[in-house]
């Protein structure tokens, strides 16, 4: 991936192909930075706002944020079981177990 982003630099499949890797090598910061960037470069894409969500949520950035992040992807691809399934576990711990529910199942009959 270091060898792709040296040659494109703005590739948001390659930013966010890094960032999961970065992610289960365990360094949850960088992976942060590349699907921040991922982001800046594209604002709207779907995939990378909920990987970002889902690692914010690794890091304990707070349920908020992270719950801020899926919505916005969800806007761009309302059908997009990662978020969905994200929302429902915030909406699980924050302890409103009817939204999970209606999140989960969402997602289930996708």
């Amino acid at each position: 991936y270091e060898r792709g982003l040296a040659v494109n630099s703005r590739s948001v499949a390659c930013l966010c192909n890094y960032g999961t890797l970065q992610l289960h090598r365990n360094f949850p910061k960088k992976a942060l930075r590349h699907f921040a960037r991922a982001i800046h470069i594209e604002p709207y894409n779907f995939k990378a706002l909920a990987a970002y969500a889902a690692v914010l949520d690794d890091v304990g950035k707070g349920l908020k944020v992270v719950e801020r992040m899926y919505m916005r992807a969800l806007q761009h691809q309302p059908n997009y079981v990662m978020a969905l399934n994200g929302l429902g576990t915030v909406a699980h711990r924050l302890e409103n177990l009817a939204e999970a529910e209606a999140y989960y199942k969402q997602a289930l009959f996708l």
